[in-house]
């Protein structure tokens, strides 16, 4: 009897682990990936590309490319690949681990990012720049791809990405970080390896915010997709290169000849999601004004807090987001080309 009762834990999280491969299974394959994959040296990365057709516009026509924030991909950006897909070339996609593109080796930082990202590029139209629009983390990668590659840029758009000076700057003010610690993305991992995260209903990737907008089977799709062990082993990846990132960002003295647009939100962080006693209102005041400081990258740089938005500029203020877009490409045109 001894023996039975000390196997049977073992016994019980065996079979909860296999219970969640199972379902991970199913929902592979009844979620399927809806783009296209793209080697980048060793994993695949996963993209979709709307309107196409625009490519056979003048080649000093750019495309839009959509990087997403930390732990998102290209479903988090809702409906705006479609709205700007009918007068436009866009390419969203997914980073490595994240979404349906496979994990990738080496360091999860920025600069290895833009490299990634680079070689899709190149694939997908070789002789065209980009206008890079980039939200919250994923404006780090837009920024190491234009310092990389700024001749392959056609401008930026960044909406509501943390200045690298921001944490500094927080810590001095005495205000706690919004950021989930490294220990509880571990916990969350080994809580969804043995299906415990899909029992409770967590929904570790869906955007917390009213009225999304997102379409049901996207939303259904990115909730299982968030249950895949790469997603969490990724997401633990990137915030543990986010020091080298921001020490890679801080030692940069660029200045660029494309334009640059910048959209903060008025609420970055929900007071009714953050924790008892988080002082929202002083950190979402620096957290936005920190943004600002973007604009000495460029001569022509804008910089603006979109009234009643949240973090997900694109899914809850998107008439903002097309409107800086439209006029980073309208003055990108008279960007120089190497």
């Amino acid at each position: 009897m001894a023996g039975l009762l000390y196997f049977t834990p073992l016994l019980l999280a065996g079979l909860a682990a296999g219970s969640e491969r199972i379902a991970r299974a199913r929902a592979a394959k009844r979620y399927a990936p809806p783009g296209d994959f793209l080697d980048v040296g060793g994993h695949r990365l996963h993209y979709q590309v709307f309107g196409a057709h625009h490519l056979e516009s003048s080649q000093d026509h750019p495309l839009i490319l959509l990087e997403a924030d930390a732990a998102d991909w290209s479903s988090h950006w809702g409906s705006l690949p479609q709205t700007l897909g009918q007068r436009h070339t866009v390419v969203a996609y997914d980073r490595a681990g994240l979404g349906w593109s496979q994990p990738g080796t080496g360091p999860r930082d920025a600069d290895s990012l833009a490299k990634e990202l680079h070689q899709l590029l190149l694939a997908i139209a070789p002789k065209r720049r980009a206008l890079l629009v980039a939200h919250g983390q994923g404006t780090w990668v837009a920024r190491m791809y234009a310092h990389r590659y700024p001749f392959e840029t056609a401008g930026l758009v960044l909406l509501d990405g943390e200045h690298e000076g921001f944490a500094d700057i927080a810590r001095r003010q005495g205000l706690p970080s919004a950021e989930a610690s490294p220990l509880f993305v571990r916990l969350l991992a080994l809580a969804n390896a043995f299906g415990i995260c899909r029992a409770a209903k967590m929904e570790l990737t869906v955007p917390q915010i009213p009225n999304h907008g997102l379409r049901d089977r996207d939303l259904q799709a990115m909730v299982q997709r968030g249950y895949m062990p790469s997603t969490l082993k990724t997401i633990l990846a990137e915030q543990e290169a986010k020091a080298d990132s921001r020490s890679h960002l801080e030692s940069l003295d660029d200045r660029f000849e494309f334009p640059i647009r910048i959209l903060a939100a008025e609420t970055s962080t929900q007071p009714d999601l953050a924790p008892k006693g988080f002082p929202t209102d002083e950190y979402n005041q620096l957290f936005a004004e920190q943004q600002r400081k973007s604009t000495s990258l460029s001569s022509d740089a804008r910089f603006e807090v979109v009234p009643g938005s949240h973090h997900y500029l694109a899914l809850g203020s998107q008439d903002a987001v097309v409107a800086a877009i439209e006029s980073a490409l309208e003055a990108g045109l008279n960007a120089p080309v190497a």
